[in-house]
Formats: structure tokens, C-alpha cells, sequence
């Protein structure tokens, strides 16, 4: 069914196994199944990769989002502008959201 969505959730099961992944952009239209596994994945993934970082960038405005907006190593976007890539790269380099020690 083209209308039953994406699971989102594989990019970060990826990430939870493979050694070389530090960050993930998701990009989507939020017709998505599979979401209510991100927030565990993102604790295991977390657990042993601390500065892993999740970027959300939505191509439709809805009141849900895989992104948490309370943690800090994750981003939600909502569009697109010429600002966005820069503003994703920024983040995934650490120049904004979670906190430096």
C-alpha cells in the first residue's frame, strides 16, 4: 500500500549495529509507520555512542515527529530553504543543540 509509510526507524537500527556511524538525517514526508521504536533506539544507540546525533528533516508539516524535541542530539526541520543544509551540517558538527563539555 503506497499509503501505509516508511519505516523510520531503519536508519538508527543501522546505526545501532554498525561501528562507523556517528549521525543520521532522516528525510520524510511523515507518512510514517515504525516510529514509536525511535525513542528506545535512540537511548540504546546513545548508550554507547554519546554524541550520536539524528537530524528529521520533514517535507510536510504534521503535529508528530520522530525527533525528540527535548533531546538535545536530536534536530526537526520542517522544510526547505537554502539555510537548512548549512543548519543540519552545523549541528551534525556539534556548532549547535547538545551541550559541549
Amino acid at each position: 500500500n503506497f499509503m501505509s509509510g516508511t519505516d523510520l526507524t531503519l536508519p538508527l537500527r543501522y546505526a545501532l549495529e554498525a561501528n562507523d556511524v556517528d549521525c543520521s538525517i532522516v528525510m520524510t514526508d511523515n507518512e510514517h509507520g515504525g516510529s514509536h521504536d525511535v525513542p528506545e533506539l535512540m537511548r540504546k544507540i546513545q548508550h554507547n555512542k554519546p554524541e550520536f546525533r539524528n537530524a528529521v528533516l520533514s517535507f510536510s508539516n504534521t503535529n508528530s515527529s520522530v525527533a525528540d524535541p527535548n533531546d538535545p542530539h536530536q534536530l526537526d526541520v520542517v522544510g526547505m530553504s537554502a539555510d537548512v543544509p548549512r543548519v543540519i551540517a552545523d549541528f551534525m558538527a556539534g556548532k549547535m543543540g547538545a551541550e559541549k563539555n
